[in-house]
């Protein structure tokens, strides 16, 4: 009744037409509430709403099923997968392509993956991507935190994270291509600092860039302002927040959109 209620008020009150379902963090807590099969039938009952699930290519590294659940999820109307932050190319190409393979073997439609990238310029925010589930190779870690003056063109911690994923998103591109399953790219900070919170911006035109020129075809982008009322409500709804103490990382994950 709880996710009704919340579902209604999201959908009611709020016009999200586009919802994340994401299940518990563990399977071994009690939880009260729908289970994630159930949660997606009521989404998928709402007229006009369209929701994704998440990929965890962690999972796949110990599970190795992680496109099986990806393709039931489809089955219950999924529309797209968004995957945690990528510092690691792996473990996300190889469910990229046992997806590519299921979906062909079944004669489905593979759905969207977006990928995620999350700048990095400090050890302390490093560690809280760990914790968070984000598999980080030591070599990356030595990478973003070398000495400065071994690098010939001095970059920050953060600028070496920006650079670090935009390959990471070319080795995907180029091992996955023409698999047939789709792809997009989502950038957001887990960080309160102001430095790594303004590289998200940078880091995104950077890696729409590059997903666009490897379309091989010509590409423009259409933009346009939000109307007033609504960047005045996401602001108040960001401090808000912030008065609760959230980290734009928990904002993200329990917005109702």
């Amino acid at each position: 009744a709880a996710f009704e209620e919340w579902l209604d008020m999201a959908v009611k009150q709020h016009g999200h037409r586009a919802i994340n379902v994401v299940g518990a963090p563990s399977a071994r807590a009690n939880h009260t509430g729908p289970s994630t099969k159930e949660a997606s039938a009521m989404v998928a009952g709402r007229n006009g709403v369209h929701f994704g699930a998440v990929c965890i290519a962690e999972r796949h590294l110990s599970k190795r099923n992680e496109h099986s659940v990806l393709a039931k999820k489809a089955s219950w109307g999924a529309e797209w997968f968004i995957t945690q932050g990528i510092y690691d190319p792996e473990p996300t190409i190889d469910v990229i392509l046992a997806y590519a393979a299921q979906c062909e073997a079944e004669g489905t439609r593979p759905r969207k993956i977006i990928l995620t990238f999350t700048p990095c310029g400090r050890r302390k925010t490093l560690e809280f991507i760990k914790w968070l589930g984000m598999h980080v190779p030591q070599a990356v870690e030595d990478r973003i935190f070398a000495d400065q003056t071994e690098v010939k063109r001095p970059m920050t911690a953060v600028a070496l994270s920006c650079a670090l994923l935009c390959e990471h998103l070319q080795t995907i591109l180029a091992r996955t291509k023409g698999c047939g399953v789709p792809l997009g790219i989502n950038v957001e900070s887990v960080s309160g600092y102001r430095d790594e919170i303004d590289s998200t911006h940078d880091l995104f035109r950077s890696l729409q860039a590059i997903l666009l020129d490897e379309l091989c075809a010509s590409w423009v982008i259409h933009w346009s302002r939000l109307p007033k009322v609504a960047a005045a409500a996401s602001a108040c709804s960001d401090a808000a927040a912030k008065d609760c103490g959230l980290s734009d990382q928990t904002r993200r994950g329990f917005a109702p959109g």
